[in-house]
């Protein structure tokens, strides 16, 4: 549940449902604009997979385009999804970092309450708060 909020809050803060919309519009386009304008592309199939090939830049080179205004869509398709790929990846390692703050977070307060309870902890959990903030100590340094 926790992975889904935060998920939902960094596409709303990166705007990500925009760009992904706006993103398989031109895709679209470009899939339509292939069909009308290159010899090689019939189908709308075949155009998706011309447009697959630019944006994973795998290129096979199965399906040439030989026209001018092919080659500019297809300019235009590979670096927009080089940067749509972009804002993807930059998301998910938001993601990881939000989930490495809350992990902290929780961890603190977890070590806050035990302090709060001090007088009230066993020998062995008292042996266990020395030891991680020695470890603390250690990694700071």
């Amino acid at each position: 549940m926790k992975n889904r909020r935060i998920i939902i809050k960094l596409i709303k803060i990166n705007k990500l449902g925009r760009v992904l919309v706006s993103f398989l519009g031109w895709m679209i386009l470009t899939c339509v604009v292939l069909i009308i304008a290159e010899p090689a592309i019939n189908d709308l199939g075949t155009a998706l997979w011309y447009c697959f090939e630019v944006i994973a830049t795998v290129g096979f080179g199965d399906i040439p385009v030989v026209t001018a205004i092919g080659r500019i869509v297809t300019v235009i398709m590979g670096m927009y999804g080089i940067v749509v790929l972009a804002v993807f990846t930059a998301i998910v390692v938001d993601f990881y970092q939000e989930k490495m703050k809350i992990m902290q977070r929780e961890s603190i307060m977890e070590f806050m309450d035990k302090l709060e309870r001090l007088p009230e902890l066993s020998p062995e959990e008292l042996a266990d708060i020395s030891e991680r903030v020695k470890r603390f100590s250690k990694e700071k340094k």
